[in-house]
């Protein structure tokens, strides 16, 4: 390969008229392509061990037999047989799959042998004009990808075998390592078969890219072509757990795209117990992207070894899973799935090679031992378009390696066929799940906290614990499918080659030169892994993409090298990149040195802060994806820019993360959290002439309790950022968005907006996460922690499925009927107890109410007023033990919450007392407006102080808020329960 790649290349200098060097291969099914392996165990593991959920030993009928009967059974159906063949016939049979001149045979097509020969596969590896000696190439791939692939290796130039006869093992790991080498980027699998043998591991910023065709379920033809096909051949489990025997093990901001996955001895009537084919143990960012897995007992296992995990995102998985899918536990910011699809079709509809031929062995095993995902301590997590099919058990939420955690977060459009569509038995105390849009089957929920709720969503309710079905139907969803984003299709590739690394050397007219000379025609610029400096503008001009070789997005981490990637160091006063129209930034960070958190702080106080902006769009159907900013005022502003395309971007801005415009925009899979400023040390690259080096020092060894942070985070973030601002924006669709710490999530002007999946977490009390001034807006699936829902304050504005932090159950909204967002716990046949109806003690008084808030007078006569910062009451015990799985729940009058103090507690006790057997709550989340607020509070997710209170013996109740300077009232004070 590296010989007839040079040979090409010189050809091409020599005639300056084409860049393509083309590689032909002749895939043959070698009679030796499979050869035996050492089963480590005849002992098949337990289902009960909630570490691993393996296989069940008690059933006989799925024990694991000798290798040598699984491998001729498996053999046997793929048309070779058991023998390894010498090296020297490996080697031969590379050689000549590399000659360009071998053709693909027709007559190996006998009835005794139905599996087709390999067609031969042409590829174009395009070289960059301005550089052939480059190692940066674009893969113009066969089968339709997101996005441009430009890779740094090709596996097959250090000795992967494609066509499977060969052990890949060393070859895909030394061409992984090369690029490490590197600082980062892509290995491409060219299409074949590929055998592994062993743990292949990605390190930081690297991923592995294949070719890959979309499975058909219902394919009847033999020759349906995978495209690039891992032919598994690990040691089975014996004593070790899944993730202990990975077949690839992903490090921090890895990935893998576009491949599938074969177990060659994998067999339904004698499963093997394989460990993970994919598993991550990284603190952050793995994507997986474009997969199907054939036959995998277990499929992707994420932080199962006590590494606390970020961005975890997981987009079109399909497969047949054995046991288990998905595993994934203590996810601290989000992650991100779409499009998971799971059935035993994809193995018993397979082209023939890898089909299995026992269906209703195979559906017999997977009603018995599937479960398709086990999702524990995840946070916050978005999930959009899961199909399971087949399985004993489709979505399971239980705990995970951080005790008494528990899931939070939404599914939308989750449409499962197993005995037990969603199963839970621990959720978060004081949140829980939404699924909106859905078709589960039954719901069986016996999580003694949280809740499961239901919105536009079939199921049938089972179980102990609080499953709430919503009233109102969604409308339309725009989402009719998963979404397939086209980015770039030019196949002229230019390298940077000219540009200076170390951040000291401005680049900006030497990267301007190159991008001026690609955009003559159009085509791709690959940046070299490196720090480079900009002092002005770059401007992309029309059908013209910068990107690194990156096929997923890394962040910066202060553990990692931070050299590793692209990192653009900005001095610009104004929009850093301005994008033409189709145009395109793709896979790199940039910074904005000149921004501290502090001169921003003082900046964005006196009103007399910069424009300084990441992107900006001057044209329809420019896009941003995988990319990182981080110190712009506005990361990605796409004002007035018709199909603009903004998927996969992180990081953190001061005013707005993205500022949208124009028709038919998309904004996907986006997050903005401060952390991202406080974990990376590249401010060691910063000029210090021109940033304050030592207040970027300051914020990156703050932690989250620190006076800096504070001030990053309140008095900057919650104060003034609104992640996302839409404005003239017509038809713009937003999905799985999330942003941490700020004054809202979006804040829409004159816009028809659909969103899906979206949350804020942390909003301060007095904000709203959802703002609408003229248009329309319709909301599906949304969490918030704290803050206020909704303000509409012209136009039209829908919300279904959503769920609050601590307030389980917000109805179902529409501001034509109601500008009131009302908040619902509990059915009309509750059961109600009234512990007080604060009508006749002294301190009763009426407030002064206007129509809206009318309703919050419990009884229409009197409420308590609160002295001082103190409401303190003994009395006779009452018995509310019949409650214990219900709420404590009152109206609370504010007259002005910018006079509310910061910290508080609501108790009751059975001690008469305060501090002794006391359950308690923290005030603070549940007073958020002036004026009257709703207050539920779970019983079962109290806190306690000093012993549990005796619920039969209540005699005891304690609200106070220290340093406020506000007036309460206070009325209805009862406990209700379903």
């Amino acid at each position: 390969m590296k010989y007839l790649r040079k040979k090409m290349a010189i050809l091409l200098s020599l005639l300056l008229s084409s860049v393509t060097v083309a590689c032909a291969y002749n895939g043959t099914n070698n009679s030796s392509a499979f050869s035996s392996i050492e089963n480590s165990s005849t002992e098949v593991f337990s289902n009960e061990d909630a570490s691993s959920e393996k296989l069940s030993s008690k059933d006989s009928s799925f024990t694991t037999e000798s290798s040598s009967k699984d491998s001729t059974t498996q053999d046997s159906s793929l048309g070779s047989s058991t023998t390894a063949e010498s090296s020297s016939k490996d080697s031969t049979t590379q050689d000549s799959s590399l000659d360009s001149s071998s053709t693909a045979e027709s007559s190996d097509s006998s009835a005794d042998d139905n599996i087709p020969m390999e067609p031969t596969r042409e590829y174009e590896f395009i070289k960059p004009l301005n550089d052939l000696t480059s190692s940066k190439t674009l893969v113009k791939t066969k089968y339709k990808t997101e996005g441009t692939v430009v890779v740094d290796a090709i596996v097959t130039d250090y000795g992967a075998d494609p066509t499977g006869v060969k052990d890949s093992t060393s070859a895909i790991q030394s061409a992984i390592n090369s690029v490490n080498a590197l600082g980062g980027g892509s290995v491409f699998l060219p299409i074949g078969k590929y055998l592994v043998s062993e743990t292949i591991v990605l390190p930081s910023y690297v991923s592995l890219v294949g070719d890959w065709n979309k499975p058909d379920m219902d394919n009847t033809d033999a020759r349906f072509d995978y495209g690039t096909v891992i032919l598994a051949m690990p040691q089975t489990l014996g004593s070790a757990k899944p993730q202990d025997k990975p077949l690839f093990h992903l490090g921090e901001g890895s990935g893998m795209v576009s491949m599938t996955f074969y177990y060659v001895e994998q067999n339904a009537e004698n499963v093997k117990d394989y460990g993970y084919t994919i598993y991550a143990n990284a603190p952050s960012t793995v994507t997986l992207r474009n997969l199907t897995f054939l036959n995998s007992t277990y499929g992707i296992g994420v932080s199962l070894n006590g590494i606390q995990n970020e961005l975890v995102n997981l987009e079109n998985i399909y497969g047949t899973f054995l046991c288990n899918a998905i595993r994934h536990n203590a996810t601290t910011d989000v992650g991100f799935y779409d499009n998971i699809n799971v059935s035993p079709k994809y193995w018993q509809n397979a082209s023939v090679e890898y089909k299995c031929d026992k269906s209703s062995v195979l559906n017999s095993f997977i009603s018995q031992h599937l479960t398709a995902m086990i999702l524990g301590d995840l946070d916050d997590q978005l999930i959009s378009n899961v199909t399971i099919d087949g399985g004993k058990i489709g979505i399971k939420f239980t705990t995970g390696i951080r005790a008494e955690a528990g899931f939070w977060g939404l599914v939308h459009r989750a449409n499962i066929t197993c005995e037990i569509g969603v199963y839970a038995d621990y959720l978060n105390a004081v949140s829980g799940v939404v699924f909106t849009d859905s078709n589960v089957g039954i719901v069986e929920n016996n999580s003694p906290v949280g809740s499961i709720k239901m919105s536009n969503s079939a199921y049938e309710k089972r179980g102990s614990g609080r499953t709430i079905q919503e009233s109102g139907n969604l409308p339309a969803s725009k989402i009719t499918a998963p979404l397939s984003l086209a980015f770039s299709s030019s196949q002229r590739l230019f390298v940077a080659n000219t540009l200076t690394a170390g951040g000291a050397v401005d680049n900006s007219a030497k990267l301007q030169s190159i991008v001026n000379l690609a955009g003559k025609d159009g085509g791709v610029i690959v940046i070299p892994n490196g720090i480079y400096r900009l002092n002005t503008s770059v401007v992309i001009p029309q059908n013209v993409e910068l990107r690194s070789s990156q096929a997923v997005f890394s962040r910066s981490a202060g553990n990692q090298t931070n050299a590793n990637g692209v990192v653009f160091i900005s001095y610009v006063s104004g929009a850093t990149f301005i994008l033409k129209e189709n145009a395109g930034v793709a896979g790199v960070r940039i910074w904005h040195a000149k921004n501290d958190f502090l001169t921003a702080y003082n900046s964005l106080r006196s009103g007399a802060y910069t424009n300084d902006i990441s992107i900006r769009a001057d044209g329809a159907g420019a896009y941003a994806y995988n990319n990182e900013s981080v110190g712009a005022y506005v990361g990605y502003d796409f004002s007035d820019c018709d199909n603009h395309i903004l998927k996969s971007n992180y990081g953190l801005s001061y005013v707005n993360f993205i500022k949208a415009g124009g028709s038919n925009g998309i904004i996907v899979q986006c997050l903005a959290n401060p952390n991202f400023m406080v974990r990376s040390n590249l401010y060691t690259y910063f000029d210090p002439s021109q940033a304050n080096v030592a207040h970027w020092e300051r914020i990156r060894y703050s932690g989250e309790t620190n006076e800096d942070f504070a001030i990053l985070y309140d008095g900057i973030g919650r104060t003034f950022t609104k992640m996302v601002r839409l404005e003239n924006a017509e038809n713009q669709l937003a999905f799985n968005v999330f942003s941490y710490g700020h004054a809202g999530l979006f804040d829409m002007v004159n816009s028809t907006v659909t969103l899906i999946n979206t949350s804020l977490d942390f909003i301060p009390n007095e904000k709203f996460v959802y703002e609408l001034s003229g248009g329309s807006c319709d909301i599906i699936g949304s969490l918030r922690v704290y803050g206020t829902s909704i303000k509409v304050n012209s136009g039209r504005l829908t919300a279904y499925g959503r769920i609050a932090f601590g307030e389980v159950k917000e109805k179902a909204y529409d501001s034509s009927v109601s500008l009131l967002d009302e908040i619902e716990y509990v059915s009309a046949n509750a059961k109600k107890l009234t512990l007080f109806n604060c009508d006749s003690a002294t301190d009763s008084f009426n407030v002064t109410l206007n129509f809206w808030e009318s309703r919050y007078i419990f009884e229409g006569r009197g409420s308590w007023r609160w002295k001082t910062t103190t409401l303190e009451g003994k009395f006779n015990a009452i018995d509310i033990s019949a409650f214990k799985n219900g709420y404590l729940h009152f109206y609370v009058y504010c007259n002005d919450i910018s006079q509310m103090g910061d910290v508080g507690q609501i108790e009751i006790t059975s001690s008469g007392t305060c501090d002794v057997n006391e359950y308690n709550w923290n005030v603070i989340p549940y007073i958020t407006q002036t004026g009257w607020n709703e207050v539920w509070l779970d019983l079962f997710s109290a806190g306690t102080t000093g012993g549990f209170a005796d619920l039969s013996q209540i005699n005891y109740m304690r609200i106070y808020i220290l340093n406020s300077a506000a007036t309460f009232y206070i009325d209805g004070i009862e406990v209700l329960t379903d």
